[in-house]
């Protein structure tokens, strides 16, 4: 079950780095870090992870409690050196939030075949644009 905001590790290594949101008054409502090991490890039963909460499934950091006001967010991904995907470590877009209780939003990491882009955050039932930054 998705909480409001999701971090997801589809890549084929564990990963580490940093979400954060900023509220639409521009104050930051949620800076967490975040060390998860690959999603296809987990359904392979090989790896263990860091969890939020106790039923969290390994590969996934889920975060509740984000949205407390209405309006455009801003999400953003900072990848810790060493776990980049295709060389992007950074990205970040606008989400809006109309609803506080109904909104989920999805980092994922390495997504393979459901995107192209090596990042993606996206408002489940919304479309939205991702800004990735690729690192040299």
């Amino acid at each position: 079950m998705f909480q409001e905001v999701n971090v997801v590790n589809g890549t084929d290594r564990r990963i580490a780095g940093t979400v954060t949101v900023t509220g639409p008054d521009g104050g930051t409502v949620l800076d967490e870090t975040f060390d998860l090991v690959s999603e296809r490890q987990t359904q392979q039963g090989t790896a263990t992870g860091t969890r939020t909460e106790p039923d969290a499934e390994v590969g996934v950091a889920r975060y509740d409690d984000v949205f407390s006001a209405t309006g455009t967010h801003t999400v953003a991904i900072s990848l810790d050196e060493g776990s980049a995907v295709d060389g992007v470590r950074e990205a970040s877009t606008d989400v809006d939030v109309p609803d506080t209780e109904e909104t989920n939003v999805v980092v994922a990491v390495g997504s393979g075949e459901e995107s192209d882009e090596p990042i993606e955050i996206t408002r489940l039932g919304q479309e939205t644009q991702t800004e990735s930054v690729t690192s040299e």
